[in-house]
């Protein structure tokens, strides 16, 4: 559940907004994907199946950031 706290974090942030400008973007993608990439440096080494599961899930979500 902390892997998506972020996330919960600026969506509701961003629905109390009237509008959201550009830099309000770029703050949002940039820590977004400091989490994303925070989350799979503590999983790249792990070796439980639930860890391993959770850092494809996280890099594929992190690639659809970009996409």
């Amino acid at each position: 559940m902390e892997v998506w706290m972020p996330f919960q974090y600026w969506t509701l942030w961003m629905s109390k907004r009237h509008t959201i400008t550009l830099h309000h973007v770029i703050t949002v993608y940039k820590d977004m994907i400091d989490q994303l990439d925070g989350v799979m440096r503590a999983l790249g080494q792990k070796m439980t199946q639930w860890k391993e599961d959770l850092y494809f899930t996280v890099k594929f979500a992190r690639q659809k950031l970009f996409n």
